[in-house]
């Protein structure tokens, strides 16, 4: 077997902070990376960074001596004006930034000098194509600062932040007496922004008009024939609808997932409702439409940003003190580590912790918990004693035109430990392959013809999260365009052995996930955990939802690996009539972080209702169009209906915290029947059953 051993000193990429993923994806996977064989886009980073400001960082001139290095830093690396002209960033830990490959040569050359130290972590996501990204390089920030504004408190008033995919900004559920309730939108991979926006990429539609460009008030008025708007011609004009871009068009379908979250969060009959203002970003096509390749880490974060940014506008116009904002994210990813220290958990802590103190206004994040609870996405390993061998059985589908990619993340260690772990990969058909010691910087690849068509490498993250992984990539397993290596398909094994892990110490190994939304070109096949012992329905047929003894593949664990930190209220899915957790609905144990017992949360806050029963599939909402209706379901339902709870509560001056959230669940458990409560692992503090928004009799 043409297995090829790389020394870390052989590395392409040396600096500790570079995910292996970057590697990858710059390296033997660059083809499934770059959108529409693009290979020269700036590529979106979420940097944490340590020692230095955001200001300083995009300068480079406390970074490098000379002025061609700074020059050529300049012309690497585009931070946005949000975070290098506003002196409140200046202590912000988290930024994004835009990128090109020759950051991460810079990153590593300088690995032992000024910017390898002030860099602690870099992760990539999906580039954007090159018409989303402005060439001007002054264009992101020109006449509008972060000021905290100033005023009386706003009785009654909360902004509602989404961020999602397909909103359908327009909807009349989304409209006020006179105009929008929608204060900003921002499409990430819309055509390229005007001279006020606060990143360098994407459409910005706002409420007014503003220096020539037409706001949502002027195209919903534009655009009214005969007293109806037509929401067709809308969006054409405003540029989120046009066919003549590349790419899948969410709000041109009859239903999208923004469009229905949304609904939950903050939908209201358009003659009645609350002063509820709403922020909208619509995630990138590359984010939502292929999730294997890379994180949606910085295009979640710059929604983050940009919600609170856009609040202090919304409290300027309105003449009042900085608002409460609400965010939901239902959004997730499969694989991580599942103890709150994942770069966005650890991001968005900081953020809302950071927001709160300067200005005094309170910030609620919703997610969802996940809906992975029965995909075989989770597999866990204890050894009974030293040098025990495990086998890990990886079914890698055909016709897969995605990498699949398993993280395998060892125990809690505070520094690189003498290695504990052997892992190999041995592809169908083979009957052995060479092993990788828990070595950082370590990586294995097993080449054909000269093309890379499996590599593992072991990864360390230093403090503060102490853990190692060992990274696994295959390559599609079939391919129509772009040309590129082939990867076999069938059952792989990840063989484990042990050489100094003790039987209280756990492995746990995590699939990322590979398909994409409803109503996105089907390319990814899901990948999974083909463990023979496990019991996938049972003799009635049914699938069931608690571990099966014996089996290294768990069904528990499974929750949204970006919703284990400690701000963000967390919610499963219920089902309505039998108001039992919906089947598919993730949770913990999650993972104690730093090796701590016991872990800061359980698993979800708690659950609301995803589904009406089981046989009538998901609740409903807004579809795209105004009057219409739809079902969708999944976590992703959930958590906005919480989230609106969570705004009816900062509006009346309450918390809406995760405490707040976990005691309303207590006080619903006192009215249900307690043989179908289930356990605070998945359940958290239990369920919570509110009134349709759109009610049928016959389902309340």
């Amino acid at each position: 077997m043409p297995w090829e051993t790389i020394s870390p000193d052989e590395r392409k990429f040396k600096h500790t902070g570079i995910e292996p993923n970057i590697e990858w994806n710059l390296g033997p996977g660059r083809v499934d990376f770059y959108p529409y064989g693009e290979a020269q886009n700036w590529i979106p980073v979420l940097l944490w960074l340590d020692g230095i400001s955001p200001r300083d960082f995009a300068d480079g001139k406390a970074l490098f001596d000379q002025g061609d290095a700074i020059s050529l830093w300049r012309s690497s690396v585009r931070v946005p004006r949000l975070y290098t002209e506003t002196p409140q960033f200046e202590g912000f830990q988290f930024i994004t930034a835009l990128v090109t490959k020759q950051f991460f040569e810079l990153l590593d050359k300088e690995s032992a000098n000024a910017l390898g130290q002030v860099v602690r972590q870099v992760t990539i996501s999906p580039p954007l194509t090159q018409e989303s990204i402005g060439t001007e390089p002054g264009a992101e920030l020109r006449s509008e600062s972060v000021l905290a504004p100033s005023g009386p408190p706003a009785p009654d008033t909360v902004v509602v932040g989404i961020i999602d995919d397909g909103i359908a900004f327009a909807h009349e559920r989304f409209r006020e007496p006179g105009g929008s309730r929608v204060e900003f939108f921002w499409m990430q991979d819309g055509p390229p922004p005007g001279p006020l926006g606060l990143f360098p990429s994407g459409l910005e539609l706002r409420k007014p008009d503003l220096f020539g460009a037409r706001g949502i008030d002027g195209l919903l008025s534009d655009c009214t024939f005969a007293g109806l708007v037509d929401e067709d011609e809308l969006y054409r004009r405003a540029g989120v609808a046009d066919f003549h871009r590349r790419g899948h068009k969410a709000i041109a379908w009859q239903r999208a997932h923004g469009t229905h979250v949304l609904d939950l969060a903050c939908g209201f009959d358009a003659q009645s409702p609350p002063n509820w203002r709403i922020i909208g970003v619509q995630l990138p096509i590359a984010t939502t439409g292929l999730p294997v390749s890379s994180t949606l880490a910085a295009h979640v974060i710059e929604g983050v940003y940009y919600i609170l940014v856009r609040s202090l506008a919304v409290a300027a116009r309105l003449n009042c003190a900085p608002l409460p904002v609400v965010i939901n994210i239902s959004y997730g990813i499969t694989a991580g580590p599942h103890d709150g220290t994942h770069i966005v958990e650890w991001a968005i802590d900081h953020i809302v912790a950071s927001w709160r103190l300067l200005f005094g206004a309170e910030v609620r994040v919703v997610i969802a918990a996940g809906n992975s609870h029965l995909d075989r996405l989770h597999a866990q390993v204890e050894f009974a004693t030293k040098h025990d061998t495990i086998d890990l059985p990886w079914r890698v589908l055909p016709d897969d035109h995605t990498p699949s990619v398993v993280e395998v993340w060892l125990p809690h260690a505070p520094k690189p430990p003498p290695s504990r772990l052997k892992l190999s990969v041995i592809p169908p058909g083979a009957g052995s392959a060479p092993a990788l010691p828990e070595i950082p910087g370590a990586v294995m690849r097993w080449i054909e013809n000269g093309d890379v068509l499996c590599e593992v490498s072991y990864f360390y993250y230093g403090p503060p999260m102490g853990r190692g992984m060992f990274f696994i990539t295959i390559q599609p397993t079939a391919r129509v365009d772009p040309v590129g290596p082939v990867g076999p398909s069938g059952l792989w094994q990840i063989r484990l052995e042990n050489d100094d892990l003790t039987s209280t110490q756990t492995v746990h190994a995590r699939v990322r996930r590979d398909q994409a939304p409803f109503g996105y070109p089907s390319r990814g096949r899901q990948s999974f955990f083909d463990d023979p012992a496990y019991v996938r329905y049972d003799n009635a047929g049914r699938a069931p939802e608690a571990d099966t003894p014996g089996t290294i593949v768990k069904r528990a664990g499974a929750q949204n690996a970006m919703a284990t930190g400690v701000e963000p209220v967390v919610i499963g899915g219920l089902l309505r009539k039998e108001k039992r957790a919906a089947k598919y609905s993730a949770g913990g144990p999650i993972t104690p972080r730093g090796g701590v017992l016991p872990a800061h949360r359980r698993g979800p806050d708690a659950l609301t209702v995803s589904d009406d029963s089981i046989v009538h599939a998901g609740v409903l909402a807004a579809g795209t169009r105004s009057g219409s209706v739809v079902a969708m379901n999944g976590t992703s339902v959930a958590a906005p209906t919480i989230a609106r709870e969570v705004a009816k509560a900062l509006s009346s001056a309450k918390s809406g915290d995760r405490a707040a959230v976990q005691a309303l669940a207590t006080s619903h458990e006192l009215g249900l029947p307690p043989l179908t409560r289930p356990q605070p692992d998945r359940g958290g503090a239990g369920r919570i059953i509110l009134p349709s928004l759109h009610p049928l009799a016959r389902f309340e």
